[in-house]
């Protein structure tokens, strides 16, 4: 899957008085808003956001075209493609059945599956479930069509990243194969028992796969490729993505998956089961737990490709559901941290008092910043990421983990993006802090991303705080 990395670390630059004041009352304030919509429409932001409490829809406006060739608007059934927040389906879909009985999360790979490896004979529905167990992210790409039997043999014959229960490593793999050990234990196929399990207890009216998959209302990419050939290079998924992405949903139908996680949540899903990098997050069954320290709790998961992507949170102390969805991802960035910032009262400077330079500022001090960053992530070895982290990182951000895991850190962005053409800088500046964004395009894909490095003013020289990858 062209999978959307999550964000590693997150202290951004609030302030110490911030910090301190403890969870407050979300802010939609009409100034702010207007902000808002003035800021995405600047930075050609093509998709939607929604705030919705339990009772109402707060907040939604939509940007762009939901269809390129037909030139239709997004609307509250737009049919999306969420994704990873699929996970979130499937961990729900685990738990219930955990909750009644019918299967016990610590059994193994070896109960399910004739003739598995000694190497991952003892491998768990937990691990597989928390990204725990040592599956790559993959063993194959999404527009590779293989049927369940060929996916359980490319994922069992995979070579693992570290021994079961050692480690941390995002995997689509391992939710594929619990979706594969549901329908063992349901006797349905997976269409069916997300049916049975999750979509028709919460009368949710378009999210699935090609079962509920309408042309019609389903959103197109920015080339005009309408969604079932953008994500799934066909008219139907095959098993690199059942389970773990490419699931289609609406604004509705979202709102009333996250209304029930807020007023019904299930306990089993909602555990901060694995710490995931960084530290400061943890991971449940198919979502992501984190503290903010404005909006209090945060339940959150994203999801995407070179096409589509979605953030879905739902925030428990302020009783809120937020989304943001684009079908242009390259007009993404920043969007989901504006519209939060929002909430917390705290918007963003505007995009249009922000300039996009073609060329790092050495110049400045935040330039100087960004370009050690950058020429870090480029080197093989982690020496120059560890003197940077040495020399220009909060303490507060080095205690998030051991040096190790920082070092793991580096490892996984160096795979991501070693080799990259730089396309552009801007930095967006708060009263302390700010964030210097790098969007480069990776090679040989071509895919577009925006490395964010967060940071904080001490003794007038900015120090790292936080990473973002979009």
């Amino acid at each position: 899957m062209h999978k959307v990395l999550f964000i590693l670390f997150n202290l951004l630059f609030l302030s110490n008085s911030l910090l301190a004041a403890g969870v407050g009352k979300y802010s939609l304030d009409p100034e702010h808003v207007s902000q808002l919509k003035s800021d995405l429409k600047a930075s050609q932001f093509s998709g939607f956001v929604t705030v919705a409490d339990k009772n109402s829809i707060l907040l939604q406006e939509a940007f762009g075209l939901a269809n390129v060739e037909s030139q239709t608007l997004f609307n509250k059934s737009t049919q999306i493609d969420i994704g990873s927040i699929s996970k979130t389906f499937t961990g729900l879909a685990v738990a219930k059945l955990i909750d009644a009985g019918k299967l016990n999360p610590d059994d193994t790979l070896s109960l399910y599956f004739a003739d598995v490896p000694k190497d991952k004979a003892s491998v768990t529905i937990h691990q597989l479930l928390t990204h725990s167990a040592g599956f790559p992210g993959a063993v194959g790409d999404d527009y590779d069509y293989v049927t369940q039997t060929q996916f359980i043999d490319l994922a069992l014959s995979a070579t693992l990243l570290f021994k079961p229960g050692s480690g941390y490593e995002y995997s689509n793999v391992g939710f594929s194969l619990v979706t594969a050990i549901i329908s063992k234990i349901t006797q349905q196929n997976y269409e069916a028992w997300l049916q049975d399990l999750v979509i028709k207890p919460l009368k949710l009216q378009k999210t699935g796969y090609a079962r509920v998959y309408d042309p019609q209302i389903a959103e197109s990419n920015m080339d005009g490729d309408i969604l079932a050939q953008a994500s799934w290079g066909g008219t139907k998924p095959g098993w690199h993505l059942i389970g773990n992405g490419g699931m289609i949903s609406t604004a509705a139908d979202l709102v009333q998956m996250g209304r029930m996680i807020l007023q019904k949540p299930n306990q089993t899903m909602l555990q901060p089961y694995v710490q995931e990098t960084g530290g400061i997050s943890h991971y449940g069954y198919g979502i992501v737990m984190e503290q903010d320290p404005v909006l209090g709790k945060m339940h959150w998961h994203n999801g995407g490709n070179n096409y589509f992507y979605t953030d879905f949170y739902t925030l428990p102390e302020q009783g809120l559901v937020v989304i943001l969805h684009s079908n242009n991802p390259m007009t993404q960035s920043g969007a989901t941290g504006r519209l939060l910032a929002t909430l917390r009262g705290k918007p963003l400077p505007p995009v249009s008092d922000v300039t996009t330079l073609p060329t790092i500022p050495l110049d400045s001090k935040t330039g100087k910043l960004a370009l050690g960053f950058l020429d870090a992530v480029k080197q093989k070895k982690s020496d120059a990421w560890q003197a940077l982290l040495n020399r220009s990182a909060h303490p507060a951000f080095l205690a998030m983990a051991p040096m190790e895991e920082h070092v793991q850190t580096h490892t996984m962005l160096h795979e991501e993006f070693k080799a990259h053409e730089f396309l552009s800088f801007r930095e967006l500046q708060a009263d302390n802090g700010g964030i210097a964004e790098l969007v480069i395009k990776t090679k040989p894909n071509n895919a577009t991303y925006t490395l964010s490095v967060h940071y904080k003013y001490v003794d007038e020289e900015p120090v790292l705080t936080g990473i973002g990858i979009e």
